[in-house]
């Protein structure tokens, strides 16, 4: 999405939602191959903080919840978005923003 749009996408990592026991799971190494394979494709298009938790990494990369959960509004319709999500049974937060392109894609911090 970000290398397409030619910008940045900014991630907080404190703010993304995370399922009950997946950093229990990814703690333990419980890691689907796919997700060394998704970072080894986009390693030259992502900064990860030296702050960010090794299971969070391992989890952002994860084939099976990696960008398919993830989307992008102007910031001027986020409140709308939120309020119509909110009777939804799915956990959604804002967990970053989205800046002019810089040397790298995606930046978690």
């Amino acid at each position: 999405m970000a290398k397409g749009s030619g910008v940045t996408v900014k991630i907080d990592h404190q703010k993304i939602p995370i399922i009950a026991k997946v950093l229990d799971y990814a703690g333990m190494g419980l890691i689907p191959a796919g997700a060394y394979a998704n970072r080894k494709f986009t390693m030259g298009d992502v900064y990860i903080g030296s702050m960010v938790p090794g299971n969070i990494v391992d989890i952002l990369f994860d084939p099976q919840t990696s960008s398919g959960l993830l989307i992008s509004v102007k910031e001027s319709h986020a409140e709308k978005l939120l309020v119509a999500l909110k009777d939804t049974p799915t956990e959604f937060a804002i967990i970053g923003h989205i800046s002019e392109q810089e040397d790298k894609f995606v930046t978690v911090k």
